[in-house]
């Protein structure tokens, strides 16, 4: 008798029809969630690729000789189901611009620097102890079409597929975003990440030569305008170099270089300096979106409100207003925590084992009132539904070891991998991510590794979109 698995392997889903919208689409407008008390302290992100995992929005690429991208297929397939079988803020994250399949990233021109990491206690977090070969970083694999990596975003957003992985059952079941509501019960709350992409990548000369210059910013460093940026071309932008962006709108000095590598500068603008990297900045893309974006705002949930990230919470991406209206009409809650994504994101898992990796720390903030609601959530038995690897990051960083949180703020290093004991999250709705990723390995221990690469093996024969602009996972 064929094992479950093969079965599972073998088995074909029907397609039950396109997902319809009930009512009328959206009116655009902001969601709401209340006023931040607390100033935006920024996150701590040092420079560290080979290969940049940045391309700005709206940069021509020239021809690139490879297919336009999936199909914008609509979500479909209800139903369907495969039967294979104080203020804590110290810890781990990341994800990874490695890739097993067939893509292969294009060359940056910046520069890898080194990171002094200092001492780290890899096991920091309530795991239990796997054997280390189960842990090789290459068991976190799979082989992806490159037709399948989205291009694009969906239109409207939320029409996008969404695979329904039932952990205790070890079931599949193929379905869409729009129906997120039936899968939750009145009283269950969404946690959703609101930080925002900023325009972080700047294009201008330098001052004394002309000679072109290419600034990210990472975050700042105190007041008076000073942010850690990446320079290219590194060798060539010391201290004391000057450089011009937006025709002068913008202007940059550069006082030092960092420990990690990057450059210590400083802004002078005649207007807000945000306001003037709104005017003369662009939205950095991953690498694997090829595509010039003609709206950068497709590249922000619906709810961003507070600059900081350097990537965008895509699991977030799926929700428009008329979702959120589907969920109130049953009842199902939602608040906000912030996580500014940096560059750690899209670091590569480079070491053979796992629990060697070092993540970097991002910059979280969980204010009291959202601690205490998620508390009397899950004390009235209902679920709490991470919205993101991000928030589930920071909501298992603040939580103590029954579970509890409180508000806290500060750079989290969290790094979740299977033999890690979640305490504060029941449900996670996620994006598919990269081969051999952190994102991925965080998954894995929110189900199994087992069930986890044969529902991304399903999802590549039914063809979902991939990484940031494409389709959702609900691990229930």
């Amino acid at each position: 008798m064929q094992s479950r698995e093969r079965q599972n392997e073998k088995g074909t889903a029907r397609h039950n029809g396109p997902c319809e919208q009930e009512g009328d689409p959206r009116e655009q407008h902001d969601e709401p969630h209340g006023q931040r008390s607390r100033a935006c302290r920024q996150h701590n992100v040092p420079c560290e690729q080979e290969e940049s995992p940045w391309k700005p929005c709206g940069e021509s690429h020239g021809q690139h000789g490879h297919s336009s991208g999936p199909h914008n297929v609509p979500c479909e397939q209800e139903g369907e189901s495969h039967n294979p079988h104080g203020k804590p803020h110290q810890k781990r994250n990341g994800p990874s611009t490695q890739h097993n399949g067939q893509y292969v990233q294009e060359k940056s021109p910046w520069k890898e620097c080194d990171e002094p990491h200092g001492q780290h206690d890899h096991s920091s977090g309530p795991h239990d102890s796997p054997r280390e070969q189960e842990l090789r970083t290459d068991h976190f694999s799979y082989d992806l079409p490159e037709e399948l990596i989205a291009q694009e975003p969906l239109e409207p957003r939320d029409r996008s597929r969404m695979m329904v992985l039932h952990r205790e059952r070890e079931e599949i079941e193929h379905s869409c975003f729009l129906k997120l509501p039936r899968y939750l019960q009145a009283g269950d709350l969404l946690v959703l990440n609101d930080s925002r992409v900023l325009p972080a990548r700047l294009h201008g000369y330098r001052r004394d030569t002309g000679g072109k210059v290419e600034f990210l910013l990472l975050r700042p460093l105190g007041e008076g305008n000073v942010w850690e940026v990446l320079c290219s071309p590194g060798k060539r932008v010391k201290p004391g170099t000057e450089a011009v962006f937006g025709g002068g709108i913008l202007e940059a000095e550069v006082l030092a270089k960092t420990p990690s590598g990057g450059r210590q500068v400083r802004f002078r603008s005649s207007v807000p300096l945000r306001s003037a990297l709104q005017e003369v900045g662009e939205v950095p893309l991953p690498p694997y979106i090829k595509r010039e974006l003609q709206d950068r705002e497709r590249y922000q949930t619906v709810y961003a409100s507070r600059e900081g990230s350097v990537a965008s919470p895509t699991a977030g991406l799926h929700f428009t207003p008329a979702a959120f209206e589907a969920l109130r009409e049953k009842s199902i809650r939602w608040t906000y925590i912030t996580l500014h994504v940096g560059l750690g994101t899209f670091r590569p898992v480079k070491e053979e084992y796992i629990t060697r990796h070092t993540m970097h720390s991002e910059y979280y903030e969980l204010t009291a009132e959202t601690a205490a609601l998620i508390n009397r959530t899950r004390e009235e038995g209902r679920r709490i539904v991470a919205v993101g690897t991000t928030c589930c990051r920071v909501l298992e960083t603040a939580a103590d070891s029954r579970g509890k949180l409180g508000e806290g703020w500060g750079d989290t290093d969290l790094f979740i991998y299977p033999g890690y004991r979640f305490k504060a999250v029941d449900a996670l709705l996620t994006n598919f991510h990269l081969p051999r990723s952190t994102l991925l390995m965080l998954v894995c221990a929110f189900a199994s590794r087992e069930l986890v690469l044969r529902a991304y093996r399903e999802a590549v024969r039914q063809r979902y979109r991939f990484y940031s602009f494409g389709d959702c996972m609900l691990l229930l």
